[in-house]
């Protein structure tokens, strides 16, 4: 359900830090009074965690139909895997999110937590679990990293989007270069698990 209150403590925050985000600027934009954020979150600090929560939630909503595909396979499952976060960080709306989750991932808080517990490491820990399978991985420190390594094909695409667009010389991400880009990293994930499993 969208809550254009949350939506717009994402923005701001995303935007200008925790710090400098103003609880006014937010309930101007939101187009709710200032007593709304007290009310509901309690200020502003419980509005920045309720914003994480939301983004959480988003999160779970875009990538749980991927999470719970069921398949024989563990190299087609992380194949899906990976597409689905591509698919999640293509989307316009990760836009908002992505600037408030890089904040927080280069100075953590007790939203990271929320961010991590209840969105990433679902994704991660069966990444992990369905590698080691595909390639009899015995380690699962370096099973880990190897799911660190293949989400990070489709993290690149949100989280260095102007440098993909400079690189690629386009104002955008069309239909085109989506279809692309899926191919593509389709192909790199079969060719890592070939590659692990026979080495």
């Amino acid at each position: 359900m969208d809550d254009p209150l949350l939506e717009s403590a994402i923005d701001h925050f995303g935007r200008d830090g925790f710090d400098a985000a103003s609880t006014r600027a937010i309930a101007t934009a939101a187009n709710v009074a200032m007593s709304t954020i007290t009310y509901r979150h309690g200020g502003k600090e419980g509005l920045y965690l309720a914003a994480a929560g939301y983004i959480a939630d988003q999160i779970g909503v875009q990538i749980r139909p991927v999470l719970d595909l069921q398949f024989d396979d563990p190299v087609e499952h992380v194949v899906a895997l990976v597409g689905g976060m591509a698919n999640l960080m293509l989307r316009d709306e990760a836009e908002s999110w992505s600037r408030f989750i890089m904040r927080e991932q280069m100075q953590p808080t007790a939203a990271f937590d929320l961010l991590w517990q209840n969105a990433m490491q679902h994704v991660v820990m069966l990444i992990e679990r369905r590698f080691a399978e595909a390639t009899g991985e015995g380690d699962p420190r370096a099973a880990r990293i190897a799911a660190m390594t293949l989400i990070g094909q489709a993290l690149v695409f949100r989280a260095a989007r102007a440098g993909v667009l400079r690189a690629l010389d386009r104002p955008i991400i069309d239909e085109a270069d989506m279809a692309m880009i899926h191919a593509r990293i389709e192909t790199n994930v079969r060719a890592i698990l070939h590659r692990s499993e026979t080495r």
